[in-house]
């Protein structure tokens, strides 16, 4: 009876694993109470796209939804019947009736001031008569600091990341930030940042493909994103609609994605997030509860808090292959804990969509939100920074407009659980001394009036104990690594475990010997090749060429970078060594000798220092290379297709 008492309580303190289930169900339908199916407000038909905006501009939002054999619908809160309720009603009076458009065969709409009114202009992308092919989008600050940047999932071609110039024109970075994931067919978008790092990460989802979730990082001043899915997180379903947003307000943030019963049932899912310090995210399944719908033809969604009691309300839509009515859930989780809602506004009173709120507490940090000016899956979100505090307070908020302008500003204990509004900047208001900020741990108030990040490398320089003295600057905090070395041409990987080959802006490495130790060779397209028969895919989750490949496949592949930085060769026309072949190779005599073997899993070379009194002479003239000019010279195997002559023609390190 003790031991097993003993081993419940083992379980009840174990921290959750990547990929377990959590039991507790996260939402509960409300469908039937606050939206029942009928004939005006909540018909069964095939609808799309739904988006949030403030249609009649009393301060509340309405939910709009596409309608593609029926009307459109404008649903709005009433509270004192506690129900949502169509506005656009038929008939020719009403203000909002031509929003209806039954004609349309709507499948897409959004929400933005155009003409700089203050108030939103509703867009509908309708199919009569007309072909379309639209996917998810996402707008905001991905790339940039403020001006936003345009992220398109597609299918049949690879994504776009339209980088923001400032002068009016973009540029497509998708291939070189390693997200245009050409193969696959892209739904669903949103933008977050899920381990708070200050930079702004995308997660999608593919149909019937895999689903990334891509966090942003910057190496040798490049940016680059990295997917972290694992392997439950990015199996393949037929999803539509992907939403990243903090449903308990637990300071975590869930990711849902909205699935269609394609051919069979197919279950909606629901992830969270949980920050790590130091590390990638650990990302939990959890029972979205009522919300699973394994019937139901999801088309589209949105989250937004309609009846304004600090709990995000998750409305999903359903069609294309059979007609279904709405439905409405609410959280069962997390009603204790604080909240924050924060809606910046334009210089003209609109929503400021494609602005950035960085909410600064007093013991988690900061936390970044993004006003999308997309998102979704023909969707569009609420234009409010939904912040979830868990029993943490705030103490100040940022928002950074699109044109560049700041503002920041305290927060009060007493506007904890409340909604914010944030007009836009005045140029008045920088002719003023700054209010003084709490900016909370890890962040301090400059000379602007602005938070920002403290590097606690400089402000303590001896902070690190002595196994670990390297100080490396994170956002809103530090951590101590190894001091690393490296030989030369190679240098000590973000973390300091390892060293990786140091790659110049034409993507050849020094010249040098390989590292001793657990080395891994990084190229610089993104790939990597572990000694020992480490995986080896690019960031764009392609496998390296296979072993009869050719050496033009060789040479275009990220593995073979891993093969020119060891100063070796890729297969020699197309013949690959037998793999656990380890083979001693020197250069001219007296020199050390490396030891290189071939990976199965790798499908690359890596080497080692040999031991030993064995030589091996080469017969070959042409393989006596140094290795300065065997790395120079690597790109002569797209052309020669080998290097040297012989019957060895192996190459010298």
């Amino acid at each position: 009876m003790f031991k097993m008492l003993l081993f419940l309580l083992l379980l009840w303190f174990l921290p959750p694993t990547e990929g377990s289930q959590h039991a507790e169900p996260m939402f509960t339908a409300v469908t039937n109470s606050v939206l029942p199916p009928d004939y005006d407000s909540n018909p069964t038909q095939l609808n799309y796209g739904v988006a949030v905006t403030d249609v009649d501009h009393d301060g509340d939002f309405e939910i709009v939804v596409a309608g593609y054999n029926g009307p459109n619908l404008v649903l709005k809160y009433d509270r004192a019947q506690k129900r949502l309720v169509n506005i656009a009603v038929d008939e020719r009076s009403s203000p909002y009736y031509a929003l209806r458009d039954r004609q349309g065969n709507a499948i897409g709409v959004t929400a933005c001031d155009i003409d700089g009114d203050g108030r939103e202009e509703i867009y509908f992308l309708n199919t009569n008569n007309a072909f379309s092919g639209g996917r998810g989008v996402s707008v905001g600050p991905i790339l940039s600091s403020s001006a936003s940047d345009i992220f398109c999932d597609n299918e049949n071609g690879p994504n776009f990341l339209f980088h923001n110039q400032g002068d009016g024109t973009f540029v497509d970075a998708a291939a070189g930030a390693g997200v245009d994931d050409p193969h696959q067919h892209g739904r669903g978008v949103a933008l977050a940042d899920f381990n708070r790092d200050g930079k702004v990460d995308i997660v999608y989802g593919n149909w019937n493909g895999p689903h990334r979730l891509y966090l942003q990082m910057s190496a040798h001043g490049k940016v680059r994103f990295r997917d972290i899915a694992s392997p439950k997180f990015s199996m393949p379903s037929p999803v539509r609609t992907v939403i990243a947003a903090d449903f308990d307000n637990d300071q975590e943030l869930e990711i849902f994605f909205n699935n269609f019963a394609h051919r069979s049932s197919s279950a909606n899912r629901l992830f969270r997030v949980i920050r790590r310090d130091h590390g990638d995210p650990l990302l939990e399944e959890l029972n979205p509860g009522d919300a699973l719908e394994p019937e139901g033809r999801g088309t589209g969604g949105v989250v937004t808090d309609f009846d304004g009691d600090g709990m995000l309300d998750l409305i999903l839509s359903h069609g294309e292959s059979m007609a279904q009515p709405l439905s409405v859930f609410r959280g069962s989780q997390g009603f204790s804990n604080n909240w924050l809602r924060v809606v910046p506004r334009t210089r003209f009173g609109a929503f400021a969509r494609g602005a950035k709120v960085v909410l600064y507490t007093k013991k988690s940090g900061a936390h970044l939100r993004i006003i999308d000016g997309g998102s979704g899956y023909l969707c569009e979100m609420e234009p409010v920074a939904h912040f979830g505090l868990g029993k943490d307070e705030a103490s100040s908020v940022e928002v950074t407009w699109p044109d560049g302008k700041m503002a920041s500003r305290s927060v009060a204990s007493g506007e904890m659980n409340s909604v914010l509004e944030i007009p836009y900047p005045r140029d008045e208001d920088r002719l003023q001394d700054p209010a003084p900020l709490e900016c909370g741990r890890g962040f301090s108030q400059q000379e602007n009036g602005h938070c920002m990040d403290t590097n606690e490398c400089i402000q303590f320089p001896f902070v690190c104990p002595r196994d670990k003295p390297v100080c490396v600057n994170t956002y809103g905090s530090y951590w101590c690594r190894t001091n690393k070395r490296c030989s030369r041409g190679y240098e000590p990987n973000e973390d300091g475990t390892a060293c990786v080959a140091f790659l110049g802006a034409s993507g050849s490495a020094w010249p040098g010997p390989a590292p001793s130790g657990n080395s891994q060779i990084r190229s610089g397209r993104g790939s990597s090749c572990q000694r020992g028969g480490g995986a080896a895919a690019d960031s764009r989750g392609q496998s390296p060429p296979s072993r009869q490949a050719g050496p033009r496949e060789w040479l275009r592949s990220g593995c073979f970078g891993s093969a020119a930085a060891a100063g070796l060769r890729g297969p020699q026309s197309g013949r690959t060594p037998p793999c656990r072949d380890s083979r001693p190779v020197t250069g001219p005599r007296r020199r050390p000798r490396r030891c290189c073997r071939w990976s199965c899993r790798c499908r690359c070379w890596s080497c080692r220092c040999c031991t030993g009194p064995r030589r091996w002479k080469s017969r070959s003239a042409a393989a006596l290379r140094s290795a300065a000019s065997c790395i120079a010279g690597a790109t002569d195997l797209g052309d020669r297709g080998q290097l040297g002559s012989g019957t060895h023609s192996r190459a010298a390190c």
